[in-house]
């Protein structure tokens, strides 16, 4: 039995999916197993998929009918056969050592999760690409569950790619991908990883290289299915009830989302302003009544608010668009 199961979804990828893939074949760690789930998508991507398995024994390919993202990471984590589950977009990348470096980690602390930092890629690159990218030696930090919270929101991200989850963790506590959630579902992944795990191990080495995703559907400032985030958000401050900082740190995060959804709504038709109005009021009811924001986050908030088009612009030129 392979000892880490990858999962890569997939739809419609061309321009990256063969660097994706052969940047997990070239992972130094050999007991991969590498589950690529493709969600119906067209040639020549589908092909691309079924050339890879055809010629790599350690790829084990699934194709499916288009039922999105979450329910292809649900495909994937239910026939991973892996000890410990990782998953890979199928338009980043990683370095040579990011399994093995993440797998040492939780295995060394006996931890339920292990997590490592990112770097960003530019279109259509490799990973020299990046940004300091150079290997650098590994320090480890072991957490409890609520001291991880507080750092996925401040630090490290609520993606689910570049963590390292022990499958029976995810299995016996049935934790997966809500698949009603378009938008921060793996934000609600992680809020339930860590309301059943012990502990977090933490990497400060950038393993994950992240492509920057200008076309998609989450930047499209006419779709409204974006505004699925705010009922997300809406779920995780319950999820994260009891939890003083890690709210805080949910609010800081839900408040900036709430000023690129009021920038959103002249974008949207009638019906789904409307719509997304009321999901914009119940969120606001959830925010909770004094949150310990520091200096910088108050101002960049009133920045936010005072001048939300220059914000949303500024924020907007940083995606890189293929």
């Amino acid at each position: 039995m392979s000892t880490v199961s990858v999962i890569v979804p997939n739809y419609n990828e061309t321009d990256n999916l063969r660097s994706c893939l052969d940047s997990l074949l070239a992972q130094c760690y050999e007991g991969l197993e590498i589950v690529l789930v493709d969600d119906g998508s067209n040639e020549p991507s589908r092909e691309i998929c079924r050339d890879y398995s055809k010629n790599h024994p350690s790829i084990r390919l699934i194709e499916t009918d288009n039922c999105g993202v979450s329910h292809a990471r649900n495909i994937g984590i239910g026939a991973a056969c892996g000890e410990y589950i990782t998953f890979v977009d199928s338009d980043d990348m990683v370095k040579r050592e990011h399994v093995r470096d993440l797998l040492m980690a939780i295995t060394d602390s006996n931890a339920d999760v292990a997590v490592c930092m990112f770097d960003y890629l530019a279109p259509r690159s490799g990973p020299e690409s990046g940004t300091g990218l150079l290997d650098s030696a590994n320090t480890i930090k072991v957490v409890n569950k609520s001291i991880a919270a507080e750092l996925f929101a401040k630090t490290y991200g609520w993606f689910c790619w570049g963590k390292l989850y022990r499958r029976s963790l995810l299995v016996s506590s049935g934790i997966e991908f809500n698949e009603d959630v378009t938008v921060c579902e793996d934000l609600l992944f992680n809020l339930e990883v860590l309301g059943a795990c012990n502990k977090v191990v933490l990497l400060d080495s950038a393993g994950y290289l992240y492509r920057q995703k200008g076309k998609s559907a989450t930047n499209d400032l006419h779709n409204a299915r974006w505004f699925d985030a705010l009922d997300a958000y809406e779920t995780a401050f319950h999820l994260a009830s009891g939890n003083t900082e890690l709210r805080s740190a949910l609010s800081f995060n839900c408040e900036l989302m709430l000023c690129e959804a009021k920038f959103r709504l002249k974008y949207l038709d009638y019906r789904e302003r409307k719509t997304a109005e009321e999901k914009i009021s119940h969120l606001i009811e959830s925010l909770p009544s004094d949150p310990r924001y520091n200096v910088r986050q108050r101002a960049k908030l009133i920045a936010s608010h005072i001048f939300p088009n220059l914000v949303m612009k500024i924020r907007r030129r940083g995606i890189q668009h293929d």
